[in-house]
């Protein structure tokens, strides 16, 4: 859902960014 996509969305961004593996919270 999306209240459990946000974290994970801004994770994934993070992660793009850094060039590194996402760790999804899972939240």
């Amino acid at each position: 859902g999306l209240m459990h996509n946000t974290e994970d969305h801004i994770e994934g961004v993070a992660a793009i960014l850094e060039k590194r593996a996402p760790h999804f919270t899972g939240r």
